[in-house]
């Protein structure tokens, strides 16, 4: 049993899995495996062996928690996300971690438009119980039995953990499956009737188009709480045309664009590393430097992603870095 390569497919609304057999044929992992794991998920100590723990730093402040499982029950969940979550249709305007979709499909609609609206989902993976997952499962055509497997096999301590593959794409369906009921399609039919642009990436949500938009506030949080979720009020942003307009930290005025000021940063560790060395500024050698090396890669890719010019700029520097120093 392994993880397999993503594979194309077509997206259904239900998958009728009745018994532990057919779970297991469908996710072509062996029974006994998917019966260890919901032992272990279901003992003592409610599964914390299956994981770790970490805490990290969030820029806004405070501290994200991220629960992220070892390889034994990785892998299953790898497997899970592909061959399961990834197969069921999920709401047109739900861009985030669904297969096929990228961070440009979810920024182009909002491109050169006279006003953006952003809205934050608070606590979004945590917020989202055992129990409401339990019965997504049999809402797509789980038995009770297998529905109760896969919710355990996917939660942690009683809701949706950050950092596991599968929680990305069950908070995405959990907000974006269904017709008229789901937070998704309330959101999208709300913006379709004032002729707004509507979409989410993950707890990203973005609406866009005449200025209007900022009289529904109250609308949009009043369908975000009857769908199950919290809008945090403090980072509900209303960004007109005359000002700089962010869609998942792109600059959206004219044309989709990572943001001079992300740039300029980015130069100025690159000039660092030139001037003090990489070993000094990723604080190691081996693992650290790697780390610090691939993350500065990532970014590199990020920019070319948008703005070929600045990008290759950025590359040429990293390329003429002395990784030794």
């Amino acid at each position: 049993m392994g993880a397999q390569p993503p594979r194309k497919h077509s997206r259904k609304q239900f998958i009728k899995l009745q018994t532990l057999a057919d779970l297991s044929h469908h996710l072509q992992v062996n029974s006994e495996l998917l019966l260890e794991l919901f032992s272990e998920l279901s003992g003592l100590d409610g599964g914390s062996s299956l994981y770790c723990t970490d805490q990290i730093m969030k820029e806004s402040g405070g501290v994200r928690r991220l629960d992220k499982p070892r390889k034994k029950l990785k892998d299953v969940q790898r497997i899970i996300n592909d061959r399961l979550l990834q197969r069921i249709t999920v709401h047109q305007s739900a861009k985030g971690a669904v297969r096929g979709r990228t961070l440009m499909d979810n920024v182009r609609l909002h491109v050169g438009k006279p006003m953006v609206a952003k809205f934050d989902m608070k606590d979004f993976f945590p917020s989202i119980s055992s129990g409401r997952v339990y019965e997504f499962f049999v809402q797509i055509g789980c038995s009770p039995d297998v529905a109760r497997l896969l919710a355990r096999l996917t939660t942690y301590m009683g809701r949706v953990p950050q950092g596991t593959p599968t929680s990305p794409m069950l908070a995405g369906l959990i907000a974006g499956y269904g017709k008229k009921g789901s937070y998704n399609a309330r959101m999208g039919h709300l913006a379709k009737m004032h002729g707004l642009d509507f979409t989410t990436w993950l707890d990203d949500a973005t609406m866009s188009g005449s200025p209007y938009v900022r009289r529904l506030k109250n609308v949009v949080a009043r369908i975000t709480k009857q769908s199950g979720f919290r809008m945090n009020m403090t980072k509900v942003e209303f960004m007109p045309k005359n000002k700089q307009q962010f869609v998942t930290g792109l600059v959206v005025n004219e044309k989709p664009n990572v943001p001079k000021e992300w740039r300029r940063e980015l130069g100025a560790i690159l000039h660092n590393c030139k001037v003090h060395g990489p070993v000094a500024m990723a604080g190691g050698r081996g693992r650290k430097l790697e780390k610090f090396k691939d993350s500065l890669r990532g970014k590199i890719a990020h920019v070319m992603r948008f703005n070929t010019t600045q990008g290759a700029k950025l590359l040429v520097e990293f390329n003429s870095i002395d990784w030794n120093m």
